[in-house]
């Protein structure tokens, strides 16, 4: 079962962003929940495919980002050809593994030249930080083509670029005052967002450094048009907002409708 998704027409109006549930936002949640992935390159010797665990943050428009050697084999094949594809992996563990969800992202993957990239890729994964400015460790960004998504079982779409990709158009600022806004919001709303992770993430909440003495377990890592991403020692979840924003206005507001609905869904 193959969906097609159209590009969207004027007498067709869609919304800012997917609806819980459309393969679109299953696809970009998990991508950017992602820790790592397989990454498929083509071997320069013999042509055949193979596959490499990486690494993997994303731009504010969810584009994949990695962080590769140049010594690594895929990088080697890179250099060769740019073509990939690169599987997220969604699903559990056990006999029922296969029920669960995963994508598979096509395209060319290229140097990252954004101003984003380097900042984005170490609020994610910070241990880098050690070993980035090696000469032989290079940013990547995939280029995304296409996608084919498998959200358990029957529930098989191909999908579009847009599908995958969110738009940031507009979003300049919100983009740039995105380490200004992780900032605050770690060093002074520890409680809001444990709330956020336990309330609207489905993780397990925890409690912050004024009440336990030790750093909160969950901390945001991420802050794009489209949503939020918090991160713990264990896991990562993506919290998306009810629509595109992009301003830091836009964002507070939405954080604080975030948060309220964190408390009901907490209850008393």
């Amino acid at each position: 079962m193959t969906s097609t998704v159209l590009p969207p027409t004027p007498d067709a109006p869609q919304p800012d962003v997917p609806g819980a549930g459309t393969p679109a936002r299953i696809a970009r949640g998990l991508v950017r929940e992602a820790w790592k992935a397989t990454l498929g390159t083509i071997a320069r010797q013999g042509g055949h495919p193979y596959g490499s665990l990486v690494a993997v943050a994303c731009e504010p428009d969810g584009a994949p980002l990695l962080l590769l050697s140049g010594l690594a084999e895929h990088t080697k094949n890179l250099k060769a050809d740019q073509r990939v594809s690169l599987l997220v992996d969604g699903t559990g563990r056990g006999q029922g593994a296969l029920t669960g969800a995963r994508v598979t992202l096509v395209g060319a993957l290229a140097e990252a030249r954004s101003e984003t990239a380097r900042r984005r890729y170490l609020a994610r994964h910070p241990d880098a930080a050690q070993f980035i400015d090696f000469g032989d460790f290079k940013l990547y960004a995939l280029d995304v083509a296409w996608a084919h998504l498998v959200a358990g079982f029957g529930r098989i779409d191909r999908l579009q670029r847009q599908d995958v990709i969110a738009p940031t158009a507009g979003a300049d600022a919100l983009i740039a005052a995105e380490a200004g806004i992780l900032q605050h919001m770690n060093d002074d709303h520890c409680e809001a967002i444990q709330l956020m992770a336990g309330g609207l993430g489905g993780g397990q909440a925890g409690v912050s450094s004024e009440s336990s003495g030790h750093p909160p377990p969950w901390r945001m890592v991420g802050c794009d048009p489209e949503g939020i991403d918090l991160a713990s020692l264990d896991g990562a979840v993506r919290i998306f907002f009810s629509h595109l924003v992009n301003s830091t206005d836009e964002v507070r507001r939405a954080l604080i409708e975030m948060v309220t609905e964190a408390r009901l869904n907490a209850g008393p």
